[in-house]
């Protein structure tokens, strides 16, 4: 990350054991300036490209459709992603340090189940990019009221254009079985 630092009430006195001289202390704080002005800049127009990469658009954003037309289930999906600001500043007795240009991705999917006339909106929700054993795959989570749904979606590499849903349904009521959906869908 790029940081900037900055000293603020910082100031020094000479004592009768100190000696210099004004041509000194002006070349010191022309360079001292000049070196700082120089880190300043350096960092300011590099920040903007430093956390590019942190935004870079999944294959999973778009409109998707169920390869089954035939479904009972989901019927069509809108992943999205959000590029937002994340940058914040701390301070530690006079010394603050502020990091500029970073950015963090925020996920958004939409679900349509299947309904008559025409299909139910589930609403949208927020989710997370997971790591580790579930690299790859994005988790969000739909509470209805009478069940909680956890909804995985993934896209894969070997096969370009097609997306990977997973429901888990967990019911409210303890009387109703849970179930799992696993569907495949296309652009």
């Amino acid at each position: 990350m790029n940081t900037i630092t900055a000293s603020f009430g910082t100031a020094s006195t000479n004592t009768e054991n100190e000696v210099c001289s004004s041509t000194n202390v002006g070349r010191v704080s022309r360079i001292q300036w000049m070196f700082g002005l120089a880190v300043l800049l350096l960092m300011l127009f590099k920040s903007t490209n430093a956390y590019a990469g942190l935004c870079v658009t999944p294959p999973e954003t778009g409109s998707w459709r169920n390869s089954n037309s035939a479904t009972r289930s989901i019927t069509s999906i809108a992943f999205r992603m959000e590029c937002r600001s994340a940058n914040w500043g701390t301070c530690s007795g006079n010394i603050c340090t502020t990091t500029v240009g970073a950015v963090s991705p925020h996920y958004f999917i939409k679900l349509w189940g299947k309904c008559y006339p025409q299909d139910c909106y589930w609403g949208e929700a927020e989710g997370t990019k997971q790591t580790g054993a579930y690299d790859g795959w994005y988790r969000f989570n739909f509470d209805q009221g009478f069940a909680r749904r956890y909804v995985w979606v993934k896209t894969y590499p070997q096969w370009p254009g097609w997306l990977r849903l997973y429901i888990w349904t967990d019911f409210a009521d303890p009387r109703r079985a849970d179930y799992a959906i696993d569907e495949w869908f296309r652009r």
